[in-house]
């Protein structure tokens, strides 16, 4: 049953003359998906459209017979369905030596009634917004984070960290990478928002959070995101995806 509302914008930024990011949102199915490719231009962009291709076909068949999100079997489908995009693109770098090394991050979103399964692969985020606070659902799969975890640097270091981009897991990489699955409750008037790091190397939460609070359509919420990154520098592509709970 549809149960939200969704608009997503996609932009190269102001750096990079080629965009490597896709998004993808169903309504009836349930599903908002970013993929920010990674191993060039046409490496990346093949990537990050094979899994927008992929994924939805393969959530519609492999969480038939799923009733509820909240059950176990419903994280452990999602789970597989990453995995087999995993192995797909990575199959595909594999037949082309100059695509070697191909790979896209991914955060998708399934929301059911009022709950979402959120699930990603890299440094693509989910946020929760909800009473007017913003939360970061999910963690980086990031050499950043992993030294922020240890304490080896700052937040203010980690904004312009050398090894920014550097990921851990990943849509495509040789050994296996499983995603993080987490499930979440939902109340009309939530917002969801999935995003490339174009956006979160931009723009920190206090400036996206300020956006969200606005009261205007979703789609112009997508546009402020994207608009404010790019005048903010673009560094790198920028894609946004959102769904407000009805």
């Amino acid at each position: 049953m549809k149960t939200f509302v969704h608009a997503g914008l996609s932009h190269c930024g102001q750096v990079r003359p080629h965009n490597e990011d896709r998004w993808f949102a169903d309504s009836t199915l349930g599903l908002i998906v970013v993929a920010d490719g990674m191993g060039g231009a046409i490496g990346g962009e093949q990537a990050a459209q094979l899994v927008v291709d992929a994924l939805p076909p393969l959530v519609r068949r492999t969480m038939r017979g799923v009733r509820s999100l909240a059950d176990a079997l419903a994280s452990t489908r999602m789970r597989e369905c990453l995995a087999t995009v995993s192995a797909q693109i990575l199959a595909e770098s594999r037949k082309h030596p100059y695509m070697e090394g191909m790979g896209a991050a991914v955060v998708c979103a399934l929301i059911w009634e009022h709950k979402a399964l959120l699930a990603h692969l890299g440094d693509s985020r989910a946020y929760l917004f909800h009473e007017g606070a913003l939360e970061q659902i999910t963690r980086d799969h990031s050499r950043v984070q992993m030294l922020l975890d240890r304490g080896e640097i700052t937040a203010e270091q980690a904004a312009r960290h050398p090894a920014a981009g550097h990921l851990l897991r990943f849509a495509g990489m040789s050994r296996e990478a499983p995603a993080d699955v987490c499930v979440r409750d939902l109340v009309p008037g939530d917002q969801v928002l999935l995003c490339s790091d174009g956006l979160t190397s931009m723009l920190g939460e206090d400036e996206i959070q300020g956006i969200l609070h606005l009261e205007v359509p979703l789609a112009q919420k997508c546009a402020l995101l994207v608009d404010t990154a790019n005048l903010l520098g673009g560094d790198d592509n920028i894609t946004v995806v959102m769904a407000a709970i009805e």
